[in-house]
């Protein structure tokens, strides 16, 4: 499995365990975790996946914890304004945007590998 590829995978995972948070009521320490990662990283990840090809990896995940941080006070004012803000909208808006840019860094990436060849 090529180095790319178990980077969607891993992200792929990552988003399912989040699904499963809402499911999770004992496990304090797990939802925690996950939901730290989901907010304060993988979104800034995905997006910075999409927008730079070449870059450090350190690099990649300062600017993605930056980025993420971003990310989530824009949708915290687009759910203020619109809807109440509270953990299922918030959850289920960030478990959006990360879906839809892995998505679109996946459509990206083979559409790199076909005009490379």
């Amino acid at each position: 499995m090529e180095k790319r590829q178990k980077m969607f995978v891993v992200l792929g995972i990552i988003i399912l365990l989040s699904i499963l948070i809402f499911f999770i009521e004992g496990r304090a320490l797990l939802r925690i975790i996950i939901g730290l990662i989901l907010c304060l990283f993988l979104p800034g990840f995905l997006l910075m996946k999409v927008l730079v090809e070449d870059m450090d990896n350190v690099e990649r995940m300062i600017y993605s914890f930056g980025l993420s941080l971003c990310i989530l006070a824009f949708i915290g004012f687009i759910l203020d304004d619109f809807w109440k803000i509270s953990f299922f909208s918030l959850m289920i808006s960030l478990l959006s945007i990360s879906f839809l840019l892995l998505i679109i860094n996946k459509i990206k990436n083979k559409s790199t590998k076909k005009a490379s060849k």
